[in-house]
């Protein structure tokens, strides 16, 4: 399943659907809020890549816990609407950088 095909489902929801409890941490809108965290760090990655040819954020030091946490509480107030597009934008940037790469 793609990331845009995951977005589909996630159209579907219902507004009530948003807050159901996916873990113990995290509602569904929570782990939206999460998958954009990494769409958005895929593109500043991809564009640091090619502006410097260095190394991905992957490398080294980097609390994976700590940036979900920090995705989550960033698109906190944002709609399941404004999430939805905010994700799709960030794909269609991040295909755009794939592509130059």
């Amino acid at each position: 399943m793609t990331e845009r095909e995951i977005i589909v489902y996630f159209e579907g929801l219902e507004d009530k659907d948003w807050t159901l409890p996916v873990t113990l941490k995290w509602n569904v809108k929570d782990v939206v809020a999460h998958m954009i965290g990494w769409t958005e760090l895929d593109v500043a990655s991809l564009e640091e890549i090619e502006k410097t040819t260095t190394l991905p954020w992957r490398q080294g030091g980097f609390d994976v816990h700590k940036y979900n946490d920090q995705s989550v509480a960033k698109y906190s107030k944002a709609t399941p609407e404004e999430l939805i597009d905010i994700w799709v934008k960030l794909l269609d940037k991040r295909e755009g950088l794939v592509e130059s790469v």
